[in-house]
């Protein structure tokens, strides 16, 4: 890796190649919905700790970090982890004490100055952002694709509005979308115009051999 020259490494999926480890994803760093998200007691950061320090220290990487879950491949109707969180605002609290570990000590964390924070990945596909049974129920199956899409667009939101608060000087955007969805990125846009608050980067996926369809979007 280092022959090649990277120089961040972006943490999302990183559970997924650490088999059995805890690590990341935000409901592993915060395994009890239920206890105070402002206690550092109710935190397990140190497996993240081990994974991050090792990657700046032995690749000199710096960190791109990505709040939130990483990709959950079980069949289409039995998710678990990436079910859209009922919290909003819990949710919220928990990227915030995530960034103040890293950045600020807390919670016999660190000062590792992580400039750029991502918030979730993929939440346009269905096995990173999917409706609960209760939410389903509601819907009809041709409006929810619609309804994933709002419902993200208020957690962004709210997320986004969070951290500003409190690291204005860091970049925080997302949210990594499959593809350059400019129907997706004009609702979350208008939402975040709405709400007052501007994300500093916006991000997608390319899949694909051909970097001139890059150029080409």
């Amino acid at each position: 890796i280092k022959s090649m020259g990277f120089k961040a490494s972006r943490t999302h999926d990183w559970s997924l190649i650490n088999p059995g480890q805890r690590v990341c994803d935000y409901y592993f760093m915060f395994p009890l919905m239920h206890l105070d998200a402002k206690d550092p007691k109710n935190y397990l950061f140190s497996r993240t700790d081990y994974l991050l320090n090792l990657t700046r220290e032995k690749l000199g990487h710096e960190i791109f970090f990505r709040l939130g879950a990483s990709i959950e491949h079980s069949d289409m109707d039995a998710h678990f982890n990436v079910l859209i969180p009922e919290d909003f605002e819990k949710v919220a609290e928990i990227f915030a004490a995530t960034v103040r570990h890293y950045n600020n000590g807390w919670g016999n964390g660190h000062n590792w100055g992580i400039k750029y924070w991502e918030i979730w990945n993929e939440p346009d596909n269905r096995n990173v952002w999917d409706l609960r049974d209760d939410q389903k129920a509601k819907i009809e199956p041709s409006a929810r694709d619609q309804k994933r899409m709002e419902f993200f667009v208020k957690f962004f939101v709210m997320c986004l509005k969070r951290l500003k608060s409190e690291f204005p000087e860091l970049k925080i955007g997302g949210p990594a979308l499959t593809a350059l969805k400019l129907d997706y990125f004009g609702a979350l846009l208008d939402g975040c115009k709405e709400a007052g608050v501007a994300p500093d980067f916006i991000s997608w996926h390319y899949y694909g051999a051909d970097p001139d369809m890059i150029i080409k979007w």
